[in-house]
């Protein structure tokens, strides 16, 4: 067993437009209030754009896709000028910034940039990426949820480890983050769709990555419907 990176990349599994843990899912977009809805909807996109650029960040591309990130970081840095913005997207998280604060997203961008430039991917290399995103996705979704910035946020840890396992061209490094998913400890005190979004991970870890979609969307409902 290996934990080198293969060729083409980490992030570059032919799974991964289709095995995303997305906070996009209907079922968990219902459990939040309406009025954070739009906030998470543009979190999911945020992050889903963050993504495909990894997706696409080849050795040929990673300068590019540094400098695209790079742009995204200087654009998040001056969010609160107010002023037209380029890109549809970014006009959103402007406007949604005290829901979704600059110094969190940052913190998103720097996670996935971590991701493409460690040297090799390895395990280590993986929990770091996964443990820094998934922190900073669940902290701006919890600020989205409750409108406090201030409070410990859920950890992201699971959801990092299982989504990032469902994406890895390296079949043997995605099975050891699936355990490892399994290892956490339970988690804390979470806001309902985070709680779901949590549960869902653990469940696709302990089954390696085996999807069964109906199962899936069932214990997300009982989760809605009964809170567990």
């Amino acid at each position: 067993m290996t934990d080198e990176t293969p060729a083409g990349g980490p992030y570059d599994s032919p799974r991964g437009s289709t095995a995303a843990l997305s906070l996009s899912n209907p079922l968990i977009v219902a459990m939040a209030p309406v009025r954070a809805r739009p906030a998470l909807t543009a979190l999911a996109a945020f992050d889903a754009l963050l993504a495909d650029l990894a997706r696409r960040a080849d050795a040929a591309e990673i300068i590019l896709a540094q400098l695209r990130l790079a742009w995204w970081r200087d654009e998040i840095a001056a969010i609160d000028i107010v002023r037209a913005r380029p890109d549809p997207l970014l006009a959103q998280l402007a406007e949604m910034r005290s829901e979704l604060p600059a110094p969190l997203l940052l913190a998103l961008v720097d996670a996935w940039e971590h991701m493409l430039l460690a040297e090799p991917f390895d395990l280590a290399a993986a929990r770091r990426f996964a443990q820094g995103r998934g922190n900073a996705f669940f902290a701006l979704a919890s600020c989205a949820l409750t409108g406090d910035e201030s409070g410990a946020p859920p950890s992201g840890e699971a959801w990092g480890l299982c989504d990032l396992a469902l994406n890895l061209a390296d079949a043997a490094l995605a099975e050891r983050l699936f355990a490892a998913t399994c290892d956490l400890p339970a988690p804390g005190k979470a806001a309902r769709p985070l709680y779901a979004l949590d549960h869902w991970a653990r469940r696709v870890a302990a089954r390696r990555g085996a999807r069964i979609a109906w199962r899936e969307q069932a214990a997300i409902l009982r989760i809605g419907l009964f809170g567990r």
